[in-house]
């Protein structure tokens, strides 16, 4: 029985969508402020490459079997995702080896939300938003 790619396809196309949104804000944190242009030009160059490699590869991988999408292509894929849970786990181990840029508010927000009383605002902190001046800190 043949099975339909749809389902896995639109789930990688929304993670790809989500990636997008995690690196790019994420690129003024990690470079100098006269590099960030440059960072931003060299996301994208990759991306653009990734984007023009992956779907040749992909039709290769389909023309050579017998034109199924499960499991060769789809294999593809999960290495592709593997790889990239890899590389994520190594930036945060990375990350926190250096100071924590990259997670320096969420940890500070834990922490600060762990001592305040229960009977402050019902556990709760006001310091949700980053304030604009704090923003790249």
């Amino acid at each position: 029985k043949e099975s339909s790619p749809i389902l896995p396809l639109v789930e990688q196309g929304m993670a790809l969508a989500l990636l997008g949104s995690v690196v790019l804000p994420s690129i003024p944190l990690t470079v100098t402020p006269c590099r960030v242009g440059i960072a931003f030009g060299m996301v994208a160059a990759i991306q653009n490459f990734a984007l023009a490699i992956v779907p040749i590869a992909v039709s290769k991988i389909y023309n050579s079997h017998g034109h199924r999408f499960i499991p060769n292509v789809e294999l593809l894929f999960i290495v592709l995702a593997l790889i990239g849970t890899g590389v994520g786990i190594a930036l945060n181990v990375v990350d926190a080896c250096t100071g924590g840029k990259l997670n320096h508010y969420q940890y500070n927000f834990w922490r600060e939300k762990e001592h305040t009383s229960e009977n402050d605002n019902f556990g709760t902190t006001n310091n949700f938003f980053i304030p604009a001046e704090n923003a790249l800190v």
